[in-house]
């Protein structure tokens, strides 16, 4: 399954280039992990482990099940990027590719072209963006909280089913993950002082771009908005606030076409797709008519969205396997919105905990739009979580408190100094005498703190 073409362009056995083609991608990714993690996050092991549990799923699903186990699109994207390869070779003049959509089928082609048909090699390279995702995951929280819960990095990766199945595959939402965290990332450092960290951002901006456009825009101006808003709360302009909000309500229109006319869409297209993927679906909600127009828009989101945010509810579960799919992944999404949450209420500083909470919101409303089947919906939530991942790592600390530089990599617990009353001065005690007296106190360092005494000697 895995070795199912020949590289007739290679003139070399199948099985041999296969082989090697897999072990440089998985050495050159674990290489890539490893001085990543080390340099964010202190220790290279955490992005590692990830990646190396990953790829390892990755394999025994690839030769039990085949490589497009659970990967509805995975064949769509395979065909795509043989396509792209065959049209490298110029043996064919043109590959079709989807608007939007075409950065995952390209870089498939590419190796494609280089080492053949090996879909293994492609869900190496998804395995990859996960474990890039964790580092850079971890790495703001640690911006945040200044520091981070190894334990609870394995447990949201390890335990989260779309990670764990859909992480390594054939599909795009790996690159989606790795670039939303990027993002994140650089713009929280940068904001907070880190000029050139923008890099980040710019980077994984530009991937998420090329992969999923549509979902570029919504992430940009989720967090660009929410950011905004936030900022302009904290500094109580509340003024400003109204403002921005009637000057967006103006130009709502205008902006909402232009949009769409980028994307390739279109009110009916929009409304087509809608119906389309709900309709014969096992986990497809009916959906209401779209209105037209920005307030239409706005309604037909407002009611869609609290089955995107919080559904699927107990009277829409059926008793289809798919569904164990879908409440699986439901939970695991519920838990982490409800510690986000509450780790916005309880921390110090809110503002870029608010930030991301806000940011998460606006996003789910956003897709509320187009999304009518609640499989499609697990697997946008995984934009989410990537938001939200950061709070989730520092949920084990208390406050804002920052762990010390080289404990933050391997700790898991906040390190607390003891709060002991400092020792009291020692009183000078009447000596008769005609002299002048002067009272000196030291203390010994080699003592401990709890037998520590003051010595008095008079001169």
């Amino acid at each position: 399954m895995i070795f199912g073409d020949t590289n007739e362009h290679l003139g070399t056995a199948e099985l041999f280039v296969a082989l090697l083609a897999g072990l440089i991608v998985f050495l050159v990714g674990l290489g890539v992990i490893a001085a990543l993690s080390a340099r964010l996050l202190g220790l290279a092991r955490f992005g590692v482990v990830i990646f190396v549990v990953l790829a390892a799923v990755g394999a025994v699903i690839t030769l039990g099940f085949g490589p497009f186990f659970l990967a509805t699109d995975g064949p769509v994207y395979d065909g795509q990027a043989a396509s792209f390869a065959s049209h490298l070779r110029d043996e064919t003049s043109r590959s079709s590719l989807t608007d939007g959509k075409e950065g995952w089928p390209v870089l498939l082609g590419v190796v494609y072209f280089l080492v053949g048909r090996v879909p293994f090699v492609g869900i190496l390279i998804s395995c990859i963006a996960v474990g890039v995702s964790a580092v850079f995951g971890a790495g703001t929280a640690r911006l945040l909280w200044g520091g981070f819960s190894p334990r609870a990095l394995y447990a949201w990766y390890f335990a989260t089913p779309l990670i764990v199945f859909l992480g390594p595959s054939l599909m795009r939402e790996a690159l989606c993950w790795m670039a939303i965290s990027m993002i994140v990332f650089g713009f929280v450092a940068a904001t907070r002082g880190t000029i050139h960290a923008i890099w980040v951002f710019v980077i994984g901006a530009s991937v998420l771009i090329a992969v999923r456009t549509s979902l570029a825009v919504l992430i940009l101006l989720a967090i660009g908005v929410s950011w905004l808003v936030c900022s302009l709360i904290a500094k109580r302009k509340f003024f400003m606030v109204v403002l921005i909000g009637v000057v967006a309500a103006a130009f709502a229109s205008t902006f909402l076409r232009t949009i769409l006319a980028q994307l390739g869409f279109s009110e009916q297209s929009l409304e087509s797709n809608r119906v389309y993927i709900a309709v014969d679906a096992t986990t497809g909600f009916s959906p209401s008519a779209l209105q037209p127009g920005v307030g239409g828009f706005f309604l037909t989101a407002a009611q869609a969205f609290p089955k995107v945010l919080l559904g699927p509810f107990p009277w829409e579960i059926g008793l289809a396997p798919a569904w164990i799919w879908v409440v699986a992944n439901s939970i695991v999404w519920l838990v982490m919105l409800t510690m986000a949450i509450r780790r916005c209420i309880l921390a110090r500083d809110r503002r870029w905990v608010a930030v991301l909470v806000v940011a998460t919101g606006l996003l789910v409303f956003g897709m509320s739009l187009s999304l009518t089947n609640y499989g499609i919906i697990v697997r946008m939530r995984g934009a989410g979580l990537m938001l939200l991942l950061p709070l989730v790592l520092g949920g084990f600390y208390r406050g804002n408190r920052t762990m010390p530089a080289q404990e933050a990599a391997t700790s898991t617990e906040p390190i607390e100094k003891p709060q002991t009353a400092p020792p009291s001065p020692a009183k000078a005690r009447p000596i008769s005498g005609p002299s002048t007296i002067t009272t000196v106190s030291t203390y010994r360092p080699n003592r401990t703190r709890e037998n520590a005494t003051f010595d008095r000697a008079a001169t």
